[in-house]
């Protein structure tokens, strides 16, 4: 964990913001957004998460069960490698 955000909204600037500090080189990476049956939540993110960073693919999916126990329904995953 690295920080402990609270809002929606909050959460998903700062999403966006660790993506730009931890990412180089995106027009090179995948990213990936899971969700926890928040679908149209996912590809909102994904549309703010384009505008800013050119990232050669973006992966769309749903969480396992696993990960989405914890999520809670309505939970967002994203994944990209920074180097």
């Amino acid at each position: 964990m690295l920080d402990k955000i609270r809002g929606n909204k909050r959460a998903v600037r700062q999403f966006i913001q660790k993506i730009g500090d931890y990412g180089h080189n995106l027009e090179d990476k995948v990213i990936a957004v899971a969700h926890s049956n928040c679908e149209d939540k996912a590809k909102a993110l994904i549309e703010q998460i384009q505008e800013r960073y050119p990232f050669k693919q973006v992966i769309l999916s749903t969480m396992g069960p696993l990960i989405g126990t914890y999520a809670g329904e309505g939970g967002l995953l994203v994944a990209f490698k920074k180097n």
